[in-house]
């Protein structure tokens, strides 16, 4: 190297490998058997751990936490922003909807489509037309709403839609129709005698009655909702449940329930 000997290694005639320092870099001469011929390569050593090395890979990790970290920021300020912006899409098209709001009626549609997804749409009809709205796609064709319900075709919802843009609306998921909310009764009565088995038809049907007088239709979602955890709906669950059977409200109707124990 520059006129001077490295390393010195006499009656070399088989595949080898050298390795020698140029300052703090470990580099490497490979002598290869190729068809019979010699060939050489040189090459530089960057894994093993040479002090050198060591400093390299410290400033690797450097790096790359330096780049994850911006890649996150980078990320969040992006999620962050299209939420933003799809909130304010959202709420301008509610100003619009409020500032020209017609109230009707909406019916649910449920369609498969051929990826097994099942496409939750609701109809209602403007002065002159049927329109359509979306509502979302679920992997199962009766999905559980906010509303702690299990969704089907032909439930009703009330709609409000813009009578200048009238493409533009807003179903109203907690406002479900009188034919909906009966259907809703079933479901709860259905859970609770099943969750009750040894109770009287009658006291069951008194506590749903309950339910209905404090809560509205909401006191039958706490009734379908009895033994659904916290995690899985948030709003309607066994601890919500609970603190309404520990209620004032519930406990002083749950007295006139007791004749039919």
């Amino acid at each position: 190297m520059n006129g001077k000997i490295i390393l010195l290694d006499k009656k070399v005639f088989g595949q080898d490998s050298y390795s020698f320092f140029i300052d703090d870099e470990l580099c490497i001469v490979d002598i290869l058997i190729i068809d019979n011929r010699y060939q050489y390569s040189f090459r530089v050593d960057t894994t093993a751990k040479t002090a050198l090395n060591q400093i390299r890979k410290e400033k690797q990790k450097k790096n790359l936490l330096y780049s994850l970290t911006t890649f996150s920021g980078l990320f969040t300020a992006v999620a962050i922003a299209m939420l933003l912006i799809f909130m304010q899409q959202d709420n301008r098209l509610w100003r619009s909807i409020v500032d020209n709001a017609v109230l009707s009626v909406a019916t649910i549609k449920i369609i498969e489509s051929q990826e097994n997804r099942f496409h939750v749409f609701y109809i209602y009809r403007d002065s002159i037309r049927q329109v359509q709205g979306f509502v979302d796609a679920y992997d199962n064709p009766n999905p559980t709403l906010d509303n702690g319900f299990p969704i089907q075709n032909n439930d009703g919802f009330l709609v409000t839609y813009s009578r200048k843009v009238k493409t533009n609306s807003k179903l109203h998921l907690n406002h479900p129709t009188n034919k909906t909310i009966q259907r809703y009764r079933q479901l709860a009565s259905a859970k609770y005698f099943e969750n009750n088995p040894k109770a009287m038809p009658d006291y069951c049907n008194c506590i749903v009655d309950i339910a209905y007088a404090t809560k509205g239709w909401e006191g039958y979602a706490l009734i379908y909702n009895a033994t659904t955890t916290p995690s899985d709906h948030e709003r309607f669950n066994t601890e919500t449940y609970q603190n309404w059977l520990n209620s004032k409200a519930f406990l002083d109707k749950e007295v006139n329930c007791w004749q039919y124990k």
